[in-house]
């Protein structure tokens, strides 16, 4: 899996509230260059168009 298709697995699963979230797992799960990798603007604004608001 690619650090890039996990993210989109991390935003949809509820448990991340914003994009530090999922940089913050993405890290724990050993993936490098996690800022680069997330670093776009539109990649961005679709993760968090998938991060589910608090309920």
């Amino acid at each position: 899996m690619t650090i890039i298709e996990r993210a989109f697995e991390i935003a949809r699963s509820g448990k991340a509230r914003s994009i530090t979230d999922i940089r913050t797992q993405l890290r724990r799960e050993g993936f490098d260059h996690v800022q680069s990798h997330l670093g776009s603007a539109a990649l961005q604004k679709q993760l968090k168009g998938l991060i589910k608001p608090p309920v």
